[in-house]
């Protein structure tokens, strides 16, 4: 796996080719990079399958370039052209076996994988990278040796190898300075703990130390393979790498957010392997590979075919720039995959958890992925559904909780919510980092613009629809400050009486609020059929007060009689009352709902939805 940043390498010439596939009368010869030929021959040797059309030539000259898998015929679709035993693959039980005297288990509150209880124990992964560090060090004695001499001596992840200045192009992102920094101290503590347990259990760990660590754990970031592939009768699809070798990062927080890689899961057949010659190949998006298991080996099988002299791809799955940053330190400028991770925790109330429960629910608890082209998850609308809810939207949630669309209301409400927590996140890309100077610089622009066009996009979809809803429903069902201003009679009769006859002079004298609840008391005195109906409909929810507190007795004490001297064609008469006015006044502040930004200071359109259901 070593793909340039943002692009496949160029073709291979035919030099390239002619060079690496000779004559095959005695051998065969599969690179002229004398580690990379001597690797695949011990493959071959060792009962691995590499189709003969197939060779491996380096990147450069240079003695630890890396190699692509390249074509010298063509191949027709439906053919193995890859396979590895098991005996090769680099898995825990391997790592287990190599650590006798210490428990390998996935939960140091479970069993392990013979049984055995006893304590200390080590995770799979811990295990794993213990044992590749164990087989570094025997050098050309390992079985390994091969294998360990054509990987990579560093990587350009995040975790590895990237500096303060490259960590400037990950500002505003989920995976910033803090986060990587977070994830590297992570890695060193299970990296001391795991020396402190095989040293009391009597294993040899001397040379193991951190930076032998850090590149082995980076090794399972960028390679491995989940070892369900080794078994039999298991549906298999690119996605099973997801859980593996992808290190995702949470927004700033949330400890709910997956952490794959560094973490083991609850499955067994989810923990890690290193796989030979398949992790080998390059990542393309969408390229079509049929994943072979036998009972004793794993293999590829191409399912278009593969032309004459192309580069040999596998398929990472559907990966976004975030995962393939972190997991193998590239990304790609137009990846069809790329999404945004949204962490969100809610707090939510007993009857709230109750309705939630209902609902569809993301495949990872919290975590919620936006894409450039899509909408909003429906499993993030659904939750905002219950997070923006008003007394008369409950009993509809309660009825239908998976509803695309409980009332106008709550739609207005969970649109412009959504959009103030895109805002805030892209708020925090404040600061330019200039032009990147190198590939992991490169590499982290490309994944910082993508996810800045992804909240871009998802603000400005949810700014239309707001203003699409406006528009077909304002002085309708909609009702906000700027509606009730477009009445003559109750905007001259607020000009006298609070002296603020415009919406921006009832902004600037912060008079907004007051205004529309008294909009809504007039309205309830004056108003036609349709607005009687939503009274009573919503006097369910609300029921007219006999008594209101003193701070509304002295809010009408306050306004009321001014406003009735000076206007007393909309606001005289002795129906108004205190307790009209805080009724008012609670429906505004339960019933209302935030619908659009009003300035740059921050102070929002309040909207009033008059919408009764059928």
């Amino acid at each position: 796996m070593h793909t340039m940043v943002g692009q496949p390498p160029p073709a291979a010439s035919t030099s390239d080719l002619n060079r690496c596939h000779r004559t095959m009368a005695t051998a065969r010869q599969f690179s002229t990079n004398e580690a990379w030929n001597d690797y695949c021959n011990w493959l071959i040797a060792n009962g691995a399958f590499i189709h003969e059309a197939l060779v491996f030539p380096p990147y450069n000259s240079e003695p630890d370039s890396g190699a692509r898998c390249i074509t010298t015929w063509a191949v027709p679709a439906g053919t193995r052209f890859v396979s590895v035993p098991h005996a090769l693959i680099l898995d825990v039980s391997k790592a287990s076996a190599a650590f006798p005297s210490v428990t390998v288990c996935n939960d140091i509150s479970s069993k392990s994988f013979d049984g055995r209880t006893s304590t200390p124990t080590l995770t799979p992964r811990a295990a794993l990278c213990f044992f590749i560090c164990q087989q570094k060090l025997l050098g050309e004695r390992s079985f390994w040796a091969p294998y360990l001499r054509i990987l990579p001596r560093e990587f350009d992840t995040p975790l590895y190898k990237f500096d303060d200045d490259d960590m400037r192009f990950l500002d505003g992102c989920n995976m910033d300075a803090n986060v990587v920094e977070g994830k590297r101290a992570a890695w060193k503590a299970e990296w001391e703990q795991g020396v402190e347990i095989l040293t009391a259990a009597g294993e040899d760990v001397e040379g193991c130390c951190w930076e032998l660590f850090r590149w082995a754990a980076t090794l399972l970031t960028s390679r491995c393979f989940p070892e369900v592939l080794m078994y039999e009768n298991v549906v298999q699809a690119p996605q099973l790498q997801r859980n593996l070798n992808e290190p995702q990062f949470e927004m700033e927080g949330d400890q709910n957010a997956p952490d794959s890689g560094m973490r083991a899961t609850g499955d067994r057949y989810m923990n890690p392997a290193l796989v030979p010659l398949l992790d080998s190949l390059n990542h393309r998006p969408r390229e079509r590979i049929t994943w072979r298991v036998g009972k004793d080996e794993l293999g590829f099988e191409t399912v278009d075919g593969l032309q004459l002299g192309v580069e040999v791809y596998n398929n990472y799955g559907a990966k976004s720039n975030e995962e393939l940053l972190a997991g193998y330190g590239f990304a790609l400028a137009d990846n069809p995959s790329d999404s945004l991770i949204l962490a969100f925790p809610p707090r939510l109330s007993g009857p709230q958890m109750r309705i939630r429960e209902r609902q569809p629910q993301p495949s990872i608890r919290n975590i919620y992925h936006l894409t450039l082209g899509g909408g909003y998850p429906r499993e993030l609308t659904t939750l905002f559904h219950i997070l923006t809810a008003s007394p008369s939207d409950r009993p509809l949630l309660e009825a239908d909780p998976a509803a695309d669309s409980i009332s106008l209301r709550n739609s207005m409400a969970t649109e412009f919510q959504l959009l103030m927590a895109l805002k805030h996140k892209l708020r925090k890309f404040t600061v330019e980092p200039g032009e990147p100077r190198n590939d992991r610089q490169r590499a982290a622009n490309i994944y910082r613009d993508g996810q800045m066009a992804i909240l871009r996009a998802a603000v400005k979809r949810s700014e239309d629809e707001i203003a699409r809803l406006l528009a077909k429903h304002d002085g309708k069902e909609i009702f906000t400050i700027e509606t009730a201003m477009r009445d003559a009679l109750f905007a001259a009769a607020t000009d006298a009486a609070f002296e603020a006859g415009t919406v921006s002079e009832l902004f600037e004298s912060e008079q907004e609020d007051v205004v529309l609840a008294f909009f809504l008391c007039w309205k309830f005195l004056t108003g036609d059929d349709k607005w009687k109906r939503w009274f009573e409909y919503i006097a369910q929810f609300h029921p007219f007060p006999e008594e209101t507190g003193e701070d509304i007795h002295d809010l009408f004490d306050r306004l009321h009689p001014d406003a009735a001297e000076r206007a007393p064609q909309v606001f005289g008469g002795d129906r108004w009352t205190p307790e009209l006015l805080g009724w008012a006044w609670e429906l505004y502040t339960e019933e209302g709902a935030n619908v659009a930004l009003w300035d740059t200071n921050g102070r929002s359109l309040y909207a009033i939805s008059i919408e009764v259901p059928e």
